[in-house]
């Protein structure tokens, strides 16, 4: 038999890595979906199509082993040609589509950090465009494979893809191919294709973002008095200072009148400084709703800028190193064609690390709100904050939506109307977090000030 018992067992960690991921990506396609704002933001809609594009992949490779046709040749096959077209065909649409997906969401990132542009501009701009371009190209690619007839099991039936049957034929003198003739021009032309595309683009993506970011410290170098407005982002003063002022000068002149000799003027003062307080409490109360914020300086402005660049560089460095983990074994095994020197190597590298995204992509995506709980609750365990994350729905609000418009997030009200679930609650005060706090928003707050603090 082809495989060998170490290859054997590296099969079965690939099927319950598949599983796992699987059950990841399907997380975070539930908690975006069903998040009160999950697919309101160009962010959480990429990172949808990404978990959305993983699970068929995932499912793929948990599945590949099973459907390979019954042979003794395949140590899992239990299914026939049809069944290993049809898993086959999602498994490749995730294949070709989690790249381009990786590569949209740090292109979101470098469009709204370097070039200034807005969410919305972007939703109504280019978004909706990549988003179809990838579905059409990852399913045309597929369709066409299909009725080539060149989606079948890999050697060992390990896996259901574009390959040619028996695996080999192609490159082996005066050996017909019973399925699958020119599967190797096909993965050229779609899987090697892309994923050298890709490569190539991301590391020029992360270019332009460390050279924005060194330029941005040069430009910025902020003296001690001008940093001392960055922390103000934190907490933007409002007008309750001088309205508690005033309403101290009116309770000085209340007092005053009241110790008038004359009944007579003391009865008019009060009456006059009544109404003049009732005046000043409906003036403030249309300023608190107003909640008018000065706007930021230009330094400010520069200082947050850069708030913003080094959290999309940090998140974005995360995808990319994930990416190349998950898919540096099947580079490596569709350049070299399965080559027998390496393959024992890759075979493992791709069994541990290949089914592996959706479980990447659920930590780095949940990674900011971790971090900004065990802040606020230091004593709980990295584990549990990650459990408090998923039970608040595991709705994480990008930093850079919520540092971009300051005016609208450091509204403390807006805090206040946000609770945790009980069950994250509960956790939480069990750990030391006081009964009557808002979690959420000791939270979100947490949130601020480690941005402010990069």
């Amino acid at each position: 038999m082809f495989f060998s018992a170490s290859m054997q067992a590296a099969m079965i960690i690939r099927c319950i890595m598949g599983g796992i991921s699987t059950v990841s990506s399907s997380l975070l396609l539930f908690f975006i979906y069903c998040a009160p704002k999950g697919l309101q933001s160009p962010y959480s809609r990429i990172i949808f199509g990404l978990s959305l594009a993983d699970v068929l992949q995932s499912l793929g490779v948990l599945l590949g082993p099973f459907a390979a046709p019954k042979d003794p040749l395949n140590i899992f096959g239990i299914g026939n040609i049809h069944s290993c077209e049809a898993i086959g065909f999602l498994t490749i649409i995730g294949f070709l589509a989690v790249p381009w997906y990786t590569l949209h969401l740090t292109y979101y990132f470098l469009k709204r950090v370097k070039y200034k542009v807005k969410p919305t501009d972007f939703a109504n701009g280019e978004e909706k465009w990549i988003h179809i371009l990838i579905w059409t190209y990852s399913i045309s690619a597929v369709t066409y494979a299909l009725v080539k007839g060149q989606i079948n099991a890999t050697k060992g039936g390990n896996m259901c893809v574009i390959s040619d049957s028996p695996v080999g034929c192609e490159k082996t003198p005066n050996q017909e191919c019973e399925r699958g003739e020119g599967a190797n021009t096909t993965n050229i032309a779609t899987a090697v294709a892309s994923l050298v595309t890709v490569f190539i683009a991301l590391f020029l993506v992360l270019g332009a973002f460390t050279l924005h970011v060194y330029f941005s410290e040069k430009q910025l170098q902020p003296s001690k008095e001008k940093q001392g407005k960055l922390t103000s982002l934190r907490k933007r003063p409002n007008k309750e200072f001088s309205k508690n002022e005033s309403e101290e000068k009116k309770n000085e002149e209340i007092t005053e009148f009241l110790s008038s000799p004359d009944p007579k003027m003391e009865s008019m003062q009060i009456s006059l400084a009544i109404e003049e307080s009732k005046n000043d409490v409906e003036e403030a109360k249309q300023q608190d709703q107003e909640r008018e914020v000065k706007p930021l300086s230009k330094h400010e402005q520069e200082a947050l800028d850069l708030v913003l660049t080094k959290s999309a560089v940090a998140q974005s460095s995360l995808y990319i190193f994930a990416f190349m983990i998950v898919y540096l074994g099947p580079i490596i095994a569709l350049v070299s064609g399965y080559n027998q020197n390496t393959l024992q190597v890759v075979f493992w590298w791709t069994s541990i690390f290949y089914p592996c995204g959706g479980v990447f992509n659920i930590l780095i995506y949940t990674r900011p709100k971790v971090q900004a709980v065990k802040k606020s609750i230091p004593l709980m365990p990295r584990i549990i904050c990650f459990l408090i994350v998923l039970l608040s729905g595991g709705e994480t609000p990008n930093l850079m939506d919520i540092m971009a418009s300051p005016e609208q997030n450091f509204r403390e009200q807006q805090l206040s109307e946000r609770s945790a679930t009980n069950y994250g609650a509960r956790l939480a005060v069990s750990y030391g977090f006081p009964e009557n706090a808002n979690l959420e928003a000791e939270i979100e707050r947490a949130m601020r000030e480690m941005a402010v603090e990069l």
